[in-house]
């Protein structure tokens, strides 16, 4: 779709930018989702927030943590059952926690 529409809406980079996540390529993950502008969407700052805390980035990753703090407050309590919906597997969810809390957000046990 990308390819195909020059006027294509930025949230298309951000399945691209998980599937580099998935496979561990954090630094061509965050190139990625530095395309994606959707800032009232919470899944933009998780996903900007996730890369920063795997990529060790704690301080740069408090802008992210507090955009997707004003948007959906309640995220750290309903991560899984968000990111299930999405059919996101148990394994991922659980990376994707730990990065997050590397970031630091503070995301309560299950």
């Amino acid at each position: 779709a990308i390819a195909l529409s020059p006027f294509h809406p930025d949230w298309y980079y951000q399945p691209i930018t998980w599937n580099h996540y998935w496979k561990g390529e954090y630094e061509q993950a965050l190139i990625q989702s530095q395309k994606v502008n959707v800032p009232g969407d919470h899944w933009t700052w998780v996903l900007r927030a996730t890369l920063y805390g795997a990529l060790g980035r704690k301080a740069d990753a408090q802008p992210a943590i507090a955009n997707l703090l004003k948007l959906y407050p309640g995220f750290p309590k309903t991560i899984r059952e968000e990111m299930r919906k999405w059919n996101t597997p148990d394994d991922i969810i659980d990376r994707v926690i730990s990065d997050l809390r590397k970031a630091g957000l503070n995301v309560p046990p299950q």
